[in-house]
């Protein structure tokens, strides 16, 4: 009866820690990943709070990662959409007119 009193709280002892971090993979996966999800897993002082603590650094480094490539992405949006004003043109094109219809064709 103690063995498999023991047995059991060794077991639940490694199992729990390790059903928080798949936990956590899986939020990180689905981006809704919050760095307190594992902090007390990383209070503790053996190999699962190491791995927590990595884990953490981890989700941080691509949390920003992520933010900055959506920044990247709205800055070049931005460019994208308004050409003219990326050139240093304060005026907008007058209306109607597109970029290529202002050119000069050449023909008389």
């Amino acid at each position: 009866m103690v063995l498999t009193l023991f047995s059991l709280l060794v077991t639940l002892s490694i199992t729990r820690p390790l059903s928080r971090l798949r936990g956590a993979v899986h939020d990180l996966g689905q981006t809704t990943y919050q760095q307190n999800s594992l902090a007390r897993l990383a209070n503790r002082r053996d190999e699962f709070g190491v791995l927590a603590n990595d884990f953490n650094r981890m989700g941080a480094r691509l949390q920003s990662l992520i933010a900055s490539q959506r920044q990247l992405l709205r800055d070049v949006s931005h460019e994208l959409r308004s050409p003219w004003h990326a050139c240093g043109s304060p005026w907008p094109w007058p209306s109607g007119q597109s970029l290529h219809s202002s050119r000069p064709t050449g023909r008389a």
